[in-house]
């Protein structure tokens, strides 16, 4: 590839207005690319002398270090004279990550599959931050949680997991240093995961609160300081509430459900202002019921303000 083509292409792409594509010469394995950052589209050097950005092209991401080809597609040519072909050499137009995918005022940084992970479906997804500023995910999968370090978001790092059995649901959430953690599967209750080591990449399994044996999703006020399972059931009803007045260590408070109906998932809000001062008040998702607004301030004698339904309401 000579000198003058990339010319060609630089004045190409100044021409169009993209903003995204660069391109570069060398061997393409020596390129220094991060891995799972870009795309990497190779051009076609004909041996007689003629440069094709082609028909044809060889797309390829890196993963491991190492460039895979990834499909051939079509793609608008242009021709152009070559005085001379340099043999294994190529003039890469690098794409961000998030080209494969359609995007609005994002970008894809990086991506571990499911098939890294080991498994064949995820579900949720929870953030956490240590007090050191690092940035962790902490992603719900069929048979396990996976703690994932995001500091660097071009190169993330999957380090620990919390196993459980087989689910097609679970559900993250945290507070102060420590993960919540529950399923849809019978048997797995609420694990209790201590973050405070996080940054050397090692998490800990505390407790496991075995009832509920079975919880659909979980929700924390954070200013109030008590943990609420959502849609449970095996030994206790749908809705159900501890303090995390030691969180390492919660404590259960309340009767045995806080909601006469299943609670898909939940919104608890400590007000400071205005009529409901001091009052918690849960915004549940009733599923096809519609939103109950509920005062659990008190947890032994929960108030249910509310249920607000709409048309065609089917799974709030």
């Amino acid at each position: 590839m000579t000198d003058e083509m990339l010319a060609l292409a630089e004045r190409n792409k100044a021409e169009s207005g993209a903003t995204n594509v660069t391109f570069l010469k060398g061997h393409i394995e020596a390129i220094p690319l991060p891995n799972n950052s870009v795309d990497v589209i190779t051009s076609i050097t004909h041996p007689l002398g003629f440069f094709y950005t082609s028909r044809r092209f060889c797309r390829y991401t890196k993963s491991a270090g190492l460039f895979r080809h990834a499909k051939g597609d079509s793609l608008m040519i242009h021709r152009a004279p070559a005085r001379f072909c340099v043999a294994f050499a190529a003039a890469l137009a690098v794409l961000p990550s998030s080209a494969q995918f359609q995007s609005d005022k994002v970008q894809l940084l990086s991506q571990i599959n499911l098939a890294t992970f080991g498994v064949t479906a995820g579900n949720d997804c929870w953030g956490y931050v240590s007090p050191s500023g690092r940035e962790y995910a902490l992603t719900g999968l069929r048979s396990k949680t996976a703690f994932v370090d995001i500091t660097d978001p071009r190169n993330p790092v999957w380090f620990a997991s919390v196993s459980h059995p087989s689910s097609a649901w679970s559900d993250i959430k945290v507070y102060q240093n420590y993960a919540y953690i529950v399923t849809d599967q019978t048997g797995v209750g609420v694990q209790v995961v201590d973050l405070s080591l996080i940054d050397t990449h090692l998490i800990t399994v505390v407790t496991t609160i075995p009832v509920p044996s079975t919880s659909h999703n979980v929700a924390i006020d954070t200013v109030s300081g008590f943990l609420y399972s959502l849609g449970s059931g095996g030994g206790a009803g749908p809705t159900v509430c501890w303090s995390l007045a030691n969180p390492a260590n919660p404590q259960r408070v309340g009767g045995n459900t806080l909601t006469s109906s299943y609670e898909h998932d939940a919104e608890i809000v400590t007000y400071t202002v205005g009529p409901y001062a001091g009052k918690q008040i849960l915004f549940g998702c009733s599923e096809g019921r519609g939103v109950d607004i509920y005062d659990v301030t008190n947890k032994s004698a929960p108030v249910l303000i509310k249920r607000v339904t709409y048309p065609q309401v089917s799974s709030c």
